[in-house]
């Protein structure tokens, strides 16, 4: 990724509201968002090339975000 490209953040939530102004916010200081309203969701779109930060809801029906987080943390190569 050069400098000149924008930084991509996968907010996760099962509130569309949280999930429409959180991306608002970045999105007005020029960072690119995708939004997914559950984990499952998410880690059908997931590829490390994709995403340079996931920002996840902790409490969510099904998967929560720290499951997420353990998920994404297992796919190669690996986020901190």
């Amino acid at each position: 990724m050069t400098s000149g490209e924008k930084k991509r953040i996968f907010l996760v939530d099962d509130d569309p509201c949280i999930l429409d102004t959180a991306s608002l916010m970045l999105e007005s200081v020029k960072y690119v968002c995708t939004c997914f309203s559950s984990a499952d969701k998410c880690l059908e779109h997931f590829d490390p090339r994709s995403c340079d930060l996931v920002i996840t809801d902790v409490q969510m029906p099904r998967t929560t975000g720290l499951e997420l987080l353990a998920h994404i943390k297992k796919t190669p190569p690996g986020y901190p």
